[in-house]
């Protein structure tokens, strides 16, 4: 009976180490990408797709005071296409028929929760003697990045490491034991090597 009580165990912390194996959906955009367009021309931009099982919905929105959704309408001069990279990977579209100079700004792709790093777009004017000119505003159109706090992930790792480590030794006490063996110094010396 007691031998069963130990494959239980270890079951049970088999399937707690699987639980968090769920699917999730992730948007990739370089940082600091930026597209330059003039006025009237052609623009794509993309937004690489990371998913599990079937394509998901990609959203576009535009950055400014609140965010904006995209207008993709049939009426539009904007329209977004899909394109699948592998089974599990797909590229979003943004594209501009002949782009604005109300379209530079900073657009963003999201996705199942997950968000992409900003993407500016600046579209000048071609003023016919083959310059281009910016046009002159009193506030930037890109809004930088917003700050990622790298402590956040030494404090992911500084946790999840140890507990690695906690289960694997209690793992191998429990084989150990499951089995009728004793611990004693070459076995701990094991357990080390394989930590």
């Amino acid at each position: 009976m007691r031998a069963n009580i130990c494959w239980i165990i270890w079951a049970g912390l088999l399937l707690t180490l699987n639980a968090d194996d769920e699917c999730y959906i992730e948007t990739h955009v370089l940082p600091y990408t930026s597209y330059k367009a003039v006025v009237g021309e052609y623009l794509e931009i993309e937004c690489k797709v990371f998913f599990c099982e079937e394509a998901p919905t990609v959203d576009w929105i535009k950055r400014e005071q609140t965010d904006v959704p995209v207008n993709v309408s049939s009426s539009s001069h904007i329209d977004t296409q899909w394109e699948f990279i592998d089974k599990l990977e797909g590229i979003s579209f943004l594209i501009f028929h002949k782009v604005r100079l109300a379209d530079s700004g900073v657009y963003q792709c999201q996705s199942g929760g997950s968000n992409s790093h900003y993407i500016n777009v600046f579209v000048n004017v071609d003023d016919g003697r083959g310059r281009t000119t910016v046009p002159q505003k009193n506030e930037s159109s890109a809004n930088p990045e917003p700050k990622v706090d790298s402590w956040i992930y030494m404090y992911l790792a500084a946790g999840i490491v140890p507990f690695i480590i906690i289960v694997i030794i209690i793992s191998v006490v429990l084989m150990c034991r499951c089995q009728g063996e004793m611990l004693n110094k070459y076995a701990i010396q094991e357990i080390i090597v394989l930590l």
